[in-house]
């Protein structure tokens, strides 16, 4: 069972994560399953310590927590693949809560420079490949199951470029404390490739990184609240993710 505060999701988007995630489900995806209690898989709502919440109900996994590991990469990465992959129709990508584009003025300055960054990075003629997207695609949700990582945690899928699955993955594994993340992320796209062979350019997930440090910024203003000192340390990450992408330190990690 998941809990999620009805001002960050309502009835309506969780009942439509359920239609998304029973369709990913019945199409071999390998993700949660959802269950129903008198045919509802979404209770609520009920008061927690003063804060409303609705439940979506899922079958629990029995398994074991992936780490950002190499054979949890791979793992991770052969399912993110098929869920690209997969052939439903689904809703055009939410834009969330009713809250989650607003933002702290303290953040608006970063957020232009981080804006600038992404008009400056040229895609050319080219079209970026879309399809169901995971919407957080961090390798912590997925449980490892006889060596295949189960998606769960859908509450943000929807239509999107996939660049923005694959550059969340990155933006969560270089955030893990000793991690020999060079490596991990070769073990998660030579995965992913070998079950989807798709091609992203550095510039196409160069800006779907920096887009990624965005979307944060929004949600740290909407749902978390911040004291000075981390709010600064947000403001002095997001600017140290616009002088990464633009060095060469981000071509370690090339997709091909």
């Amino acid at each position: 069972m998941r809990l999620s505060p009805t001002e960050l999701h309502s009835r309506s988007d969780l009942c439509r994560e359920t239609a998304l995630v029973q369709d990913l489900h019945a199409s071999d995806v390998p993700c949660c399953e959802i269950v129903e209690i008198g045919g509802r898989p979404v209770l609520g709502p009920v008061d927690i310590d003063g804060i409303e919440y609705h439940a979506l109900l899922t079958r629990t996994i029995t398994g074991r927590p992936a780490e950002p590991c190499t054979a949890h990469a791979a793992a991770f990465g052969k399912s993110l693949a098929k869920l690209h992959r997969a052939n439903i129709a689904t809703p055009e990508k939410r834009s969330g809560s009713k809250s989650v584009r607003l933002i702290k003025p303290i953040f608006q300055p970063v957020i232009d420079e981080l804006s600038k960054a992404i008009d400056g990075i040229d895609l050319g003629t080219q079209d970026p490949s879309t399809g169901i997207c995971h919407g957080d695609a961090r390798i912590g949700n997925s449980i490892i199951l006889d060596g295949t990582a189960i998606l769960f945690d859908f509450e943000f899928a929807g239509m999107n470029d996939l660049a923005s699955d694959i550059a969340t993955f990155l933006w969560c594994l270089l955030a893990e404390p000793n991690v020999d993340a060079a490596s991990t992320y070769r073990s998660f796209v030579g995965s992913y490739r070998s079950e989807y062979n798709i091609v992203f350019t550095q510039n196409e997930l160069k800006r779907a990184y920096l887009n990624k440090e965005i979307n944060n910024l929004y949600f740290l203003s909407a749902f978390i609240r911040t004291d000075r000192a981390t709010t600064l340390a947000a403001i002095n990450y997001a600017r140290d993710t616009i002088s990464f992408v633009m060095s060469d330190r981000f071509d370690r990690y090339e997709w091909g």
